[in-house]
């Protein structure tokens, strides 16, 4: 698997796990942690989104495009 490959890869695994983190925000047992825990989580969605910005860009970089 190429550099490029093992990025997209990883890429595509984080929006998976993004995906069941945002589907697990919206259930009941979210609702039920305490607002610490809420918020951490919070958190956590916000540094992958950002994780995810960082692989969108290092892919354009490696590919050529601006």
């Amino acid at each position: 698997m190429s550099f490029i490959e093992r990025i997209r890869e990883e890429n595509r695994e984080l929006s998976e796990k993004m995906l069941k983190l945002k589907d697990f925000m919206h259930t009941d047992l979210y609702v039920s942690l305490p607002a610490v825990e809420q918020g951490l989580l919070m958190v956590q969605l916000e540094a992958m989104e950002m994780y995810q910005e960082t692989l969108a860009r290092r892919l354009e970089i490696y590919s050529g495009k601006p």
